[in-house]
């Protein structure tokens, strides 16, 4: 799920309020969503949406276990992506470009904006050079503008990262699923950056109760946290807004997908999964849902 424009987002589906659903070798479907209306538009492709940002479309499809990649301008046909090694997982930076990470004397290797340069990321090959794996941001001539160390047992092929429009800067989350780290890392195309630091509530739901988290960052820095939980804190999952030194859950369902912020790092869409409570044990059926944490955050 990826926003398209500033109203409507893009994502792959499995079925539709006219009655289509996939069958179980057919692909699915990707669509357009207006966040205001709600209104649904069919596209000419099939497949899941792994990345879609400056007008370019990449889609996987998977064929007897083999997942394969196409990408290209959105409305034209599309070509075959060969990606580097097994770097299947991650093959863009939302907000920004479309492009495939490559492989390099022990760096993992992502294309920024135009003329904004590179960012590597150390790898296990380097763990005698960088026992604590590390992000060098370099510039359009390869020159380093900064080395920004990172929490080491992160996944190694793992580099996710946003471009910011309204921050003007990459942010790169310290949440993974597996342990914060030491924040999250907000960092400019000339290599200054910022430490921006974990909700301690946050950190302390993840480590003790029996779950995961991810966060994004809004305007101002507002934080934006999902939180699920596995187990006997159940009632700790939701939406949670962190900002003005405050925190309050905006939402308390189950978090299926979302596209993120809006370029105005204001309003955030997702997909969340809600009970049909008319049923004796009520299975969740998704549905849409948009916040706007600039009008929540303002009156906290």
């Amino acid at each position: 799920m990826f926003w398209f424009d500033d109203h409507r987002v893009i994502m792959s589906v499995r079925d539709l309020p006219n009655g289509w659903q996939a069958q179980r070798d057919e692909a699915s479907k990707v669509i357009l969503i207006d966040t205001a209306s709600g209104a649904l538009e069919e596209t000419q492709y099939r497949g899941s949406v792994e990345c879609f940002a400056d007008g370019t479309i990449v889609l996987e499809s998977r064929l007897a276990g083999v997942s394969s990649l196409a990408s290209g301008k959105f409305g034209d046909p599309l070509a075959s992506l060969k990606m580097p090694g097994n770097f299947l997982p991650s093959i863009g930076i939302p907000g920004t470009s479309c492009v495939p990470f490559t492989y390099q004397d022990g760096f993992l290797v992502v294309r920024l904006r135009p003329g904004d340069g590179y960012v590597k990321r150390s790898t296990d090959d380097l763990k005698q050079q960088y026992p604590r794996r590390v992000l060098l941001v370099e510039d359009a001539k390869s020159r380093q503008l900064a080395q920004v160390d990172i929490k080491n047992s992160l996944a190694p092929i793992d580099i996710s990262f946003t471009y910011l429009t309204y921050l003007e800067s990459y942010f790169m989350p310290g949440a993974t699923g597996h342990g914060f780290g030491d924040g999250g890392i907000l960092f400019a195309s000339d290599g200054t950056y910022t430490r921006v630091p974990n909700d301690p509530f946050m950190s302390e739901l993840e480590h003790h109760m029996q779950g995961n988290a991810v966060w994004w960052l809004g305007q101002s820095r507002a934080q934006l946290w999902f939180f699920r939980a596995y187990a006997a804190y159940w009632r700790k999952t939701g939406l949670y807004l962190i900002a003005h030194g405050q925190r309050v859950r905006i939402d308390d369902q189950d978090l299926r997908e979302a596209a993120g912020f809006a370029s105005d790092g204001c309003r955030f869409f997702y997909e969340r999964l809600v009970p049909q409570k008319q049923l004796r044990e009520p299975p969740r059926t998704p549905e849409f849902a948009i916040q706007n944490v600039c009008t929540i955050g303002s009156a906290l």
